[in-house]
């Protein structure tokens, strides 16, 4: 009998070194396969590799036993170990006037020399649009 390996979000949350909202959101857009018992959302394995595919930023970086326990397999953990730790702070942001896509509120708001939170009030709808115009946050298709 062959079961599939299981990992609750906050497995995958520490194991990741993301924190755990972070992974519930990843399930929220459906960028990563889960499912719910309950309130608690859960991974299996074959996502997590799957997720690697579409996604290898979240993985680059980690140590090699994070990923063996993750991914169960030690080629695919060692590519990734090899490669650089990429800084997931900030989300992608658009100022939809000129199409310009920054790596992050913060660099958008510098840019056009408003505050970081008119942007991410903007971005988050609470305000129409800032000193410098609209802008969006940029999601992955």
């Amino acid at each position: 009998m062959i079961t599939e390996v299981i990992f609750s979000a906050g497995q995958v949350s520490q194991l990741l070194q993301v924190a755990r909202p972070t992974v519930n959101r990843l399930a929220r857009w459906e960028l990563l396969e889960t499912f719910k018992r309950d309130r608690f959302h859960f991974v299996t394995r074959a996502a997590l590799v799957k997720f690697t595919e579409t996604h290898p930023q979240y993985f680059g970086g980690l140590p090699y036993e994070n990923l063996v326990s993750l991914l169960g397999d030690k080629q695919l953990a060692a590519k990734f170990a090899a490669q650089p730790r990429r800084l997931l702070n900030g989300k992608p942001v658009r100022h939809v006037e000129s199409g310009k896509i920054y790596p992050s509120g913060r660099k958008a708001a510098e840019a056009h020399h408003v505050s970081p939170d008119s942007v991410c009030y903007c971005c988050r709808g609470y305000n129409a649009t800032t000193n410098a115009g609209r802008f969006e946050y940029v999601y992955p298709d």
